[in-house]
């Protein structure tokens, strides 16, 4: 963040993180850090007590009002905090890993009933609960408003049967944020319904898929599961559009953990004089230029949030530049190694030349979750530059 001046909050805020983290962080904790957070935090507890000590320190979500066990900051300042954890190889609560405070959170906020940010709201903001994203089919990914899982009124509830597919973090979350059909007469993206559902209710199965890179998501399926009205979240058949709006605040994360991998790397390339090659030089240049384009993204957003406003083809534009920005910095980082990091397995450089080939196989994912970044281009240049679809 080297193209604009820190205010005094932000030094203030940099400060009580250098601090907590030296007190607090655990080897352990360091050694499972991922940049990029695309892994079920509450599958390890390690990292589960870990967060729950920035709950602690009112971090999860420090953008509510101190009432709600948040910190009243701004989005700006709420993404600082975020990257100054990163940058320490720190966990932070807006990777896309902890979902309760990167998505649900601030969706809930603006669209709950006040029972519901009563009872989910504070318990975000602890570390109390996961929450898994209900939101790909098998035959519903990108063109969500294709989904065929349904539910039916019955009396005080709604009763839903269907599979879901992709969910992160299923087999370890409290509750699913799930979007189902509730009206299949009406135009396929008018008849959505978003649901907060206790994954402990009878008729909720959980099967493992195993993913590239060892982590696992699952399928969920529903037999007659019986959800009580007052889980609906905002109106009847307007899911669509909330789901939209979530979808802005997973798109948007933080550049921190980027920076931290890429110090990393530079420092590699110094201490074995890589840096004197001039293709070395010129591969480490492009990658410190996109990161700073790629940061200053990330805080022109959070800035839209602090003006009231929801950003729309900007977060595909954040979201597609991002991850792919990524990809090709573990790229440079595989390049850089070769076989120089696997000399020593058990040296600092040899287990991050290990960890790089872990987080390369798990980076390729996010180019497809969230919305693949092909069809994030369409968005992009439709609803922001007002060309034709090319779809």
């Amino acid at each position: 963040m080297a193209l604009f001046e820190y205010s005094e909050k932000q030094k203030q805020l940099k400060r009580e993180v250098d601090e907590f983290l030296k007190n607090t962080m655990k080897q352990e904790v360091a050694d499972m850090f991922d940049p990029a957070g695309i892994f079920s935090l509450f599958t390890y507890p390690i990292l589960r007590e870990f967060n729950a000590k920035l709950g602690e320190k009112g971090w999860l979500l420090p953008w509510l009002p101190e009432e709600w066990g948040g910190m009243n900051l701004s989005n700006v300042d709420t993404l600082f905090l975020n990257d100054a954890l990163l940058e320490h190889g720190a966990i932070a609560p807006l990777l896309i890993m902890n979902t309760g405070t990167s998505i649900v959170g601030p969706t809930l906020f603006r669209i709950g009933s006040e029972e519901q940010k009563k009872e989910f709201l504070p318990r975000i903001a602890k570390g109390e609960i996961e929450i898994c994203i209900g939101y790909s089919e098998p035959e519903a990914g990108t063109d969500l408003a294709s989904l065929q899982m349904r539910a039916v009124e019955d009396g005080d509830s709604y009763v839903i049967n269907g599979q879901k597919r992709f969910q992160t973090a299923a087999h370890c979350a409290d509750y699913h944020w799930l979007i189902v059909r509730t009206n299949p007469t009406v135009a396929k993206h008018k008849g959505l319904t978003l649901f907060m559902v206790d994954m402990k209710s009878p008729g909720i199965t959980v099967s493992p898929m195993w993913c590239i890179g060892g982590e696992k998501m699952n399928e969920v399926f529903y037999d007659n599961v019986r959800v009580p009205k007052k889980n609906i979240v905002g109106e009847v058949n307007r899911g669509f559009v909330y789901v939209m709006m979530a979808l802005q605040f997973e798109r948007n994360f933080p550049t921190g953990g980027m920076r931290w991998l890429f110090n990393k790397l530079v420092e590699f390339a110094r201490q074995f004089k890589l840096v004197r090659d001039p293709v070395a030089q010129n591969k480490i240049a492009e990658i410190a230029t996109e990161l700073e384009v790629a940061t200053l993204f990330s805080y022109r957003i959070a800035s839209i949030f602090d003006e009231g406003k929801i950003p729309t083809y900007e977060v595909s534009m954040i979201k597609i530049f991002a991850t792919e920005m990524y990809h090709r910095m573990l790229n440079l980082g595989l390049w850089l190694m070769d076989s120089l990091g696997m000399m020593a397995v058990n040296s600092e450089w040899g287990r991050l030349a290990v960890r790089l080939q872990d987080l390369y196989q798990r980076s390729l994912p996010a180019h497809i979750g969230g919305g693949t970044n092909d069809m994030l281009r369409s968005y992009m240049v439709t609803r922001g530059f007002g060309l034709p679809s090319a779809w």
